[in-house]
């Protein structure tokens, strides 16, 4: 299916290759022959890619393609905001954001105290924070007000990303959060932010969030397993996330399943030796890449799954759980929590203040699971996507 409507070349700037084959063959399907991806830096090898004819750019390389090649949108793959200042005026420009890139910005003031719980922030600050003496010798020389901001000011509390400039993201067009809420939010927070809204994600319920080997769109979520976050980051709060389902949970011999395989190499050394003390050898962390088809058949042994993030992350896992029957937990903080539970989706809260004792572990419904993959399929089904896609390319080519 193609759309109608004619739109000259997009530009697609992508800052990590993990999406493009999703994004490539969505939009190709939407606008066929009409897209460019790239990539700034130099050639290497792209892990992830299997069908997108990518290229890399340098900024002169990009600056060159925006004048030459009669494009009218370039589509910023998460947001790199010193790229806007080469796009010219007749551009319009699209950010699909990817989270950490519009949380550090857009949603800051929203988590005044940060993205991480008491526990986990002080793992961090004890890391990112400079010893006492280095911080008093730098206030000998510049100063008590420098040696304070030394001794506090490299404590980690959100993703050591850069603030963006509100005259950078005033040239923002159109802006496709992960979450509609999110988007509400973000405007609610920063008036001046005047970019429409665009409803569009990477990949599809056939592509990217089936389960090998069951039914194609609903698996039964019955084994017994429980997943724990999605990366090495902090912001996934896994001390937390640990101790309330040690505490809070009849376990038995039950599998718990950690991906690690991407984030901080530190954080990771410290989740496992935390989760074996607790959980001895039923910890299983995933350290290392998967295939696709291998990730989602440890996914179908996961009946439960804890996602202990303030911010909206890891919606991909979260997705592929709830379709496949799986019992999801998330914080009452995380956008997605409130977005699930007004759809009718059925979540549940890691850190439910009604819990006082210890709680077995209790399936889904069947009617619960049947709502649950109804609300994936309506937004993130194949038909779904492409009208998503094929709405992005009106809006656009407008």
């Amino acid at each position: 299916m193609s759309s109608s409507v004619t739109v000259r070349d997009i530009i697609h700037v992508v800052a990590d290759d993990k999406f493009i084959d999703a994004a490539y063959r969505q939009f190709e399907e939407a606008a066929p022959g009409r897209n460019r991806f790239g990539i700034l830096g130099p050639p290497r090898p792209l892990e992830f890619v299997r069908q997108a004819p990518v290229e890399f750019w340098s900024t002169a390389d990009l600056k060159g393609c925006l004048a030459d090649s009669g494009a009218n949108v370039v589509i910023m793959h998460s947001m790199n905001a010193r790229l806007l200042k080469i796009v010219p005026d007749s551009v319009r420009v699209l950010w699909i954001g990817w989270g950490f890139d519009y949380y550090g910005n857009l949603l800051r003031s929203a988590y005044p105290d940060g993205l991480l719980l008491a526990e986990t922030q002080a793992l961090v600050e004890a890391r990112h924070t400079l010893p006492r003496r280095i911080a008093s010798q730098i206030g000998r020389f510049f100063g008590s007000g420098a040696s304070e901001l030394a001794r506090n000011g490299l404590a980690w509390i959100w993703p050591s990303r850069k603030r963006m400039s509100r005259r950078l993201l005033g040239r923002v067009d159109w802006f496709a959060p992960v979450l509609f809420t999110e988007y509400e939010l973000a405007r609610d927070l920063n008036p001046w932010f005047r970019a429409g809204f665009v409803d569009w994600n990477y990949g599809t319920a056939s592509d990217e969030l089936r389960l090998p080997g069951t039914d194609p769109s609903f698996s039964s979520g019955s084994n017994e397993s429980v997943l724990v976050g999605n990366s090495a980051e902090p912001s996934n709060n896994h001390l937390e996330a640990f101790r309330y389902i040690n505490e809070r949970y009849e376990l038995g011999d039950r599998e718990i399943i950690v991906p690690l395989s991407y984030g901080q190499d530190w954080y990771r050394r410290i989740v496992i030796e935390e989760g074996r003390k607790l959980f001895g050898d039923r910890l299983t962390p995933l350290t290392r890449f998967l295939d696709r088809d291998e990730y989602f058949r440890i996914l179908d042994r996961c009946g439960y799954a804890f996602m202990n993030h303030l911010r909206q992350q890891g919606l991909g896992n979260t997705c592929a759980l709830l379709l496949s029957g799986a019992r999801v937990f998330l914080n009452i903080q995380s956008p997605a929590c409130g977005f699930f539970r007004e759809e009718g989706a059925t979540v549940d809260l890691i850190d439910d203040p009604s819990l006082k004792e210890v709680q077995p572990f209790v399936p889904l419904s069947d009617e619960e699971r049947s709502v649950n993959r109804d609300v994936i399929l309506k937004h993130w089904g194949d038909d779904a996507q492409t009208r998503k896609t094929l709405g992005l390319i009106q809006t656009i080519g407008g």
